[in-house]
């Protein structure tokens, strides 16, 4: 079931399409988007090259964007790749995850994370269907798209919340936090998704040192962990494991 709500993605006239489908229609509306609704933000001379650059998108979902390598895979000028990153995200194709920083000045010292609004076009131009989730080959799957399936639903929630807040991410060294929720007040919520359905209280030690010995000291933090298992467990005083279907029946 999560595997087939991956690949299938939100596109209503996606719904129950074979897989082989379903790309070629994920083709055609990429087709169709840049025939018609690129043109009105700006001319594109190599749709070829666009294409590439949105399939090698597509492969990096959940990684920081490195912007060198992503032309060097295209072999396009990096302006102009950086023009079609303004343009697939102006078409709410993509969007990229600020990495969160504190202080006064709030400046972003690290590369934003890149996640497609639907996943299951990101999956169509990655080539990746319900086998390639079910008995992955690719050390990448299936926790990339997990995660961008978690950070799709929260990004969706965020409008029945009363309290504006902002997803970003984070990394120091060798710890990482896979998606920062910030609320005003100074207020906390750091995620890990592991695509798995058990769960350890190691599965959070990057959580817990942000919190106890990072920079989360000086905030309101709690962390959770979003896996695969059924049950909502305690790991730590500030941190649970939290079933991944909670994103969407609670």
């Amino acid at each position: 079931m999560l595997h087939e709500w991956i690949v299938q993605g939100g596109y209503p006239d996606m719904m129950g399409l074979p897989d082989r489908a379903r790309r070629l229609r994920h083709s055609g509306y990429l087709d169709g988007v840049i025939e018609k609704d690129v043109p009105a933000l700006s001319p594109i001379r190599k749709p070829d090259a666009f294409r590439r650059t949105a399939a090698q998108l597509a492969a990096r979902v959940g990684q920081e964007l490195n912007l060198q390598s992503l032309c060097n895979a295209v072999d396009t000028a990096r302006d102009t790749v950086a023009n079609w990153l303004d343009i697939l995200e102006g078409l709410h194709l993509i969007r990229r995850l600020g990495a969160w920083s504190h202080g006064p000045t709030r400046r972003e010292v690290r590369s934003p994370k890149l996640h497609f609004v639907d996943s299951g076009l990101a999956c169509s131009l990655r080539g990746v269907d319900m086998d390639d989730l079910a008995q992955p080959r690719d050390p990448l799957l299936p926790g990339s798209p997990i995660e961008n399936l978690v950070w799709s639903e929260l990004t969706r929630s965020r409008p029945l919340h009363q309290r504006p807040w902002r997803l970003c991410h984070w990394r120091r060294d060798r710890r990482e936090i896979d998606i920062i929720a910030e609320a005003p007040g100074k207020r906390l919520v750091l995620l890990e998704v592991k695509a798995s359905s058990q769960v350890r209280p190691t599965d959070a030690r990057h959580l817990e040192w942000f919190i106890s010995q990072g920079p989360g000291r000086d905030f309101h933090a709690t962390g959770a962990v979003i896996y695969l298992g059924a049950h909502t467990l305690r790991l730590s005083p500030n941190i649970l494991a939290i079933p991944l279907t909670a994103l969407w029946t609670s």
